[in-house]
């Protein structure tokens, strides 16, 4: 090592902070669902750009300790949450050293997080992590372990001599729950009730294999194992020598002290079933005195820092005698002042609450008989179904409880309570990066229904006081909208059932415009598929707010492309989409061109009259003729208010008057009540010198009202027959003449 300490670059030591994370989710991501679920594609995704940033085109060698992760003997974010877990998985899996190159394959970290989602018991058996890593593994990745021949040898060295085979067997026959021993095992378990030590070894080997997978303890089945190990020592004392139980009680006591206090505590809370006339739970807790009393209370202290129901409960029944409980907090006070937690400045402050508690502790207001009656007995009925018993009646719902949606909807559902919680925005990225990370998974499971929950959840926690917390909430909805596994999800839409589509309705809605962005990229299909229909229906529900996501189809130089973003524009049919639509009217393309002119038809505003006026304008003959066509086609009746308003816009008599020949003739074929109004004004227009051009609207106004037909347009041709000038009254009586009606008399 050199003299100079390293000084870790702000930049590594946040890859590696992501690294950490995305190592350990993988990793347990792949212990609950198989190598092909997507949601392991996901984490992989996630890591490999991880392991890319980290590594940088060199090499990252990552020192395990307990707690921490050391990059050339320096700790690699001290305290950071992320690198402590990846530290506490590769130290519990005897894992010293992990060493990655640049450009490490998919393949190879899939092996990775393939062996680190193992038990460490099992990577024991089968010779280390390292051992199972060298047939199976990559050289981009170098794992190195503890030397098991060197550990295995200190153990046997340091074996205790009376740690022989028979005294195996009875810590076999406990686990097992066999209760049956020879007279030598019976001679050696009344040798080993005799002393406080034996008795520690042998609960603390009792309770061994009593573990989760990840290691931690599994408190209610080892308190039942050990409960029953003391009831067997105490049948065979009370047969044996039942002179001595008070005896083997008090070294029952002592041993306790030496193991977790929560056990022991559980221990204390069980049914108090006896064992060959003694009462187990009853004697053990009679058998603590004040001072070691203090101890069991104060190591539960220390470790929790505060005091729960269960330990009120426990000292309330230990401790009855409201002078036996003042003596042993005393003591106890005096003990958590040698700890760190007594030496801290909140100390005073938690002591007066814990004080509080169990000095006025009293169950009976909030726990009913019954219920009180089935927490008592919960313990035995675990032993008695660990020892073949039937299963329990409630055994379907208690397994429905950790089933993989009831954990991920608690886990969720944490997540969401603690980002309330957060009063300054300082935990929010954390929250917020661990739920859309779970929205996502999510996805890729294809379970939508639940993702669209999860994503209408974290929108509401958008709404946070807080503004950090409503950045980051923001933020993150964002990069929903834009992730792989959404556009995966686009990539089904053509598969997607009613119900499903409907689910990835609801999560587009919650997480907002930025799902735009994925799902334009179906507007480049030239075909009418249901995906494209699909895709279209969830871009239109945005309005407004999806025009400018929309920009990047503008440019592109495939006709269909710019068709299907036409077509969309008008769907929205708001002023914004007018800018976008109006380069399309000078493409050369009729099929582009003739989408924009229909899109802007549909949109009311002043600037889409004057878009398709000059392009009326612009065109002459049979095209303005297609023109016309186009604006007719589909029927629609928004269609009318911008004719209406070309017609108010143009000269009749003038330059524009093949124009408005031709709107008014698209008015008529479109036989709407809208086009009353501007027909009936513009008949009514006079010119004393180009009667022709005069003659031929009024002619054209007037049979848009006989085509229309409604009672409103009856009643103008009659107003105009009445009171029109000659002309237009003479060019109403041969319309009525031609369309077979009789003439009104004027």
């Amino acid at each position: 090592m050199p003299d100079a300490i390293l000084d870790l670059s702000p930049d590594l030591t946040k890859n590696v902070g992501v690294l950490a994370r995305a190592l350990t989710a993988a990793a347990r991501i792949r212990a609950l669902y198989p190598r092909e679920h997507p949601a392991v594609g996901s984490a992989l995704y996630r890591l490999a750009a991880a392991a890319e940033a980290a590594t940088a085109g060199g090499v990252l060698a990552l020192a395990v300790t307990p707690d921490a992760l050391l990059i050339e003997g320096v700790p690699v974010a001290p305290g950071e949450p992320a690198t402590a877990e990846l530290a506490s998985v590769l130290h519990g899996r005897d894992i010293v050293q992990l060493t990655l190159t640049s450009d490490v394959p998919r393949p190879a970290l899939d092996s990775l997080i393939s062996l680190l989602s193992q038990d460490p018991a099992t990577l024991r058996g089968q010779g280390g992590p390292a051992a199972v890593w060298g047939p199976q593994g990559h050289p981009s990745i170098t794992i190195q372990q503890i030397d098991y021949r060197k550990v295995l040898a200190n153990r046997e060295t340091a074996r205790p001599a009376n740690r022989d085979d028979l005294w195996r067997s009875i810590v076999q026959s406990f686990v097992n729950d066999q209760k049956t021993f020879s007279e030598e095992a019976i001679q050696r378990l009344l040798q080993i009730a005799g002393d406080p030590a034996e008795i520690g070894e042998l609960a603390s080997a009792v309770i061994a294999p009593k573990c989760a997978p990840d290691g931690s303890p599994m408190l209610t089945t080892q308190a039942a194992v050990l409960l029953g190990t003391f009831r067997h020592m105490a049948a065979l004392m009370s047969v044996a020598s039942p002179d001595r139980v008070a005896e083997m009680m008090r070294n029952l006591a002592i041993a306790s002290l030496r193991l977790d206090p929560h056990l022991i505590l559980e221990v204390l809370r069980s049914d108090d079933a006896a064992a060959g006339g003694v009462q187990v739970v009853r004697g053990l807790a009679s058998a603590f005195e004040d001072g070691e009393l203090a101890c069991l209370v104060a190591s539960a202290l220390s470790t929790d820092q505060q005091a729960s129901a269960r330990l009120a409960a426990v000292f309330d029944a230990l401790a009855p005698e409201a002078e036996r409980k003042e003596r042993v907090l005393s003591a106890t006070r005096s003990l958590l002042r040698q700890t760190d937690f007594g030496r801290s400045r909140g100390f005073e402050t938690a002591w007066r609450s814990i004080q509080e508690l169990l000095l006025s502790y009293n169950e009976k207001p909030f726990v009913s008989d019954q219920y009180r009656s089935v927490l008592d007995g919960a313990l035995d009925r675990g032993v008695a179904a660990a020892g073949g018993a039937p299963p329990p009646e409630e055994l379907g719902e208690w397994l429905e409880s950790v089933s993989q949606e009831s954990v991920r909807n608690m886990s969720t559902g944490l997540l969401l309570d603690l980002l309330a919680l957060d009063r300054d925005g300082s935990e929010a990225g954390e929250l917020v990066a661990e739920i859309a990370a779970a929205a996502e998974d999510l996805l890729l499971s294809g379970a939508y229904p639940e993702a669209a929950d999860l994503a209408r959840a974290l929108a509401d926690a958008g709404s946070s006081p807080v503004e950090e917390v409503r950045v980051t909430v923001r933020r993150a909805l964002e990069q929903l909208g834009l992730s792989p596994s959404f556009r995966e999800a686009i990539a089904l839409l053509d598969d997607l059932a009613p119900a499903e589509f409907q689910a990835l309705e609801a999560f587009c809605k919650a997480v907002g415009a930025s799902t735009v962005e994925s799902l334009r990229v179906t507007l480049t299909l030239e075909d009418d598929t249901l995906a494209r229909r699909r895709a279209a229906e969830l871009i239109l529900a945005f309005g407004g707010a999806a025009v400018s996501r929309l920009t990047p189809l503008i440019g592109d130089d495939r006709w269909w492309v710019q068709r299907n973003a036409a077509a969309l524009l008008g769907g929205i049919g708001v002023p914004d989409a007018i800018p976008l639509l109006q380069p399309f009217l000078r493409k050369s393309d009729p099929r582009v061109s003739a989408a924009a002119l229909g899109a802007l038809a549909r949109i009311d505003d002043p600037a889409a009259a004057r878009a398709v006026h000059v392009a009326l304008r612009a065109a002459t003959g049979e095209t303005r003729l297609a023109v016309a066509d186009v604006l007719v086609a589909e029927r629609d009746p928004r269609v009318v208010p911008l004719l209406a308003r070309i017609l108010e816009e143009s000269e009749p008599f003038g330059a524009d008057h093949p124009l408005v020949i031709d709107v008014l003739a698209a008015l008529g074929a479109l036989g709407d009540e809208g086009g009353v109004a501007p027909a009936a004004a513009i008949m009514t227009r006079r010119s004393w010198i180009a009667r022709r051009k005069a003659r031929a609207v009024k002619r054209s106004a007037v049979e848009v009202l006989v085509r229309i037909g409604t009672p409103a347009a009856s009643a103008e041709l009659a107003n105009a027959a009445r009171h029109g000038d000659r002309m237009l009254r003479k060019v109403i009586a041969e319309a009525r003449a031609r369309h077979g009606r009789p003439a009104e008399d004027g």
